[in-house]
């Protein structure tokens, strides 16, 4: 990801606000209302309730008037009737009546009706002696109630909007500090991020070169273990072939020689003295035995006889004597090879080959060696029972197999057949 792909991933103030304000502002909107509406709706409801009841109170006063004067003038009381109301207004002036009417019994009215129609009329039966002779309707003035209504609308409008600006003002106010203070932190979180990627990468690459390192200190290891098993394998047979051509030659000779006295000593000579050289013969013998299974510990002795395909060769052969195996060979020893990868091929075929008549119970054996690619390849493979899996039968001769081609950075693998039986392949480089 670019510089300016983290840019743009990052939230910024305004994107952090705008879900606030969307909602805020309706919200303030609705409630500056309700404040602007709520004070001067309720003073002309409240108002107008007052002007209907008092209007009630001036219409049953002045109908109990008009009672007294039609009861005692019941006929021309109609004629007087204006002057009354007229009368009757002057004295209720004071309760801000704005009209008074008077219809008698008949519907007609006492005078022109008035003209306004911001009025609030409320009416009252003119009774003499329980009969309906007029009616009495009584108007209050709306204007000075709505006129206070309106400044109060105005005041508390103006109060709305101001409460309303700040409420909403804060509130922004607010959201956007707290809107810097994450954009704040995510930055330093990023930034952070950015950081530790940084000493990822770094950790990464120290510990690439530090494997590099133990790869390189590995292959050197076991370029250094396989130069030592050749040189241990070039000074055993050194040491071979100086036991073989010096103590061996000479405990021959001292036998020769033992022998001959013992078989030219005269019949007169004491028989501890042939005793003593028939026992020299003998101490000679075991000690030429046991020099050659010193020797045949040190190297095969054979390697450096007849050569290592004719040694793999005799060494089949001994295992289909004794064993009464088949066997098919494709032997191509390259040569010049060195002496331990040679001594390493003997002894892996020499083993595997104890294994199959030890534990295999084969009828069928086959063994091949080629060179590919500087390579040297080697496969025994048998028809018997196979090999367990499991391990039970991975003793110290697979192993010591195993060790002896991993120390020349060769592969050494067993595995067990399909169809029944075992292979052995190792793989050698040439140098």
């Amino acid at each position: 990801m670019t510089e300016r792909d983290d840019a743009s991933s990052e939230p910024r103030g305004d994107e952090l606000l705008a879900p606030l304000r969307a909602r805020l502002a309706p919200l303030v909107v609705t409630l500056a209302t309700l404040l602007a509406l709520g004070a001067p709706v309720a003073h002309h409801v409240v108002g107008v309730r007052e002007l209907r009841a008092d209007c009630t109170t001036i219409a049953a006063r002045a109908a109990e008037d008009l009672s007294r004067e039609a009861q005692e003038r019941p006929r021309l009381w109609r004629y007087d009737s204006i002057k009354i109301v007229a009368h009757l207004r002057a004295l209720r002036s004071r309760a801000a009546v704005a009209a008074m009417q008077v219809y008698d019994d008949a519907g007609v009215a006492a005078g022109a009706p008035p003209s306004s129609s911001a009025l609030v009329w409320c009416d009252r039966a003119v009774r003499v002696r329980g009969q309906t002779v007029g009616t009495v309707w009584v108007a209050m003035a709306l204007s000075p109630l709505r006129a206070a209504s309106l400044v109060l609308l105005a005041v508390f409008s103006t109060l709305s909007i101001v409460l309303g600006w700040l409420v909403y003002a804060l509130s922004i106010r607010t959201a956007a500090r707290a809107a810097s203070r994450i954009v704040a932190l995510v930055s330093d979180l990023e930034r952070s991020r950015s950081e530790l990627a940084t000493l990822n990468e770094g950790l990464e690459r120290d510990v690439a070169e530090r494997t590099e390192a133990l790869d390189r200190a590995y292959v050197e290891l076991k370029a250094t273990a396989a130069r030592a098993v050749t040189l241990q394998e070039n000074e055993r047979r050194a040491i071979g072939r100086d036991l073989h051509d010096s103590v061996g030659q000479a405990l021959t000779a001292i036998r020769i020689h033992a022998q001959l006295a013992a078989e030219l000593a005269d019949e007169g000579a004491a028989k501890e003295q042939r005793e003593v050289l028939v026992r020299v013969t003998e101490t000679t013998d075991a000690a030429l035995e046991e020099l050659r299974r010193s020797l045949a510990r040190l190297g095969p002795a054979v390697l450096d006889e007849v050569g290592l395909e004719a040694s793999l060769s005799r060494a089949i052969d001994a295992f289909c004597e004794q064993t009464g195996c088949i066997a098919e060979r494709s032997i191509d020893a390259p040569n010049g090879l060195e002496p331990a990868i040679e001594v390493a091929l003997y002894r892996i075929v020499q083993e595997s080959l104890t294994n199959v008549a030890r534990h295999a119970n084969a009828r069928r054996v086959r063994v091949s060696l080629c060179e590919k690619d500087r390579t040297i390849e080697l496969e025994v493979e048998d028809d018997g029972r196979g090999y367990d899996r499991s391990g039970e039968r991975s003793g110290r001769g697979v192993d010591g197999m195993r060790e002896r081609i991993e120390l020349l950075r060769g592969t050494f693998s067993i595995t067990a057949l399909d169809a029944g039986g075992t292979r052995v392949r190792v793989t050698l480089p040439r140098a």
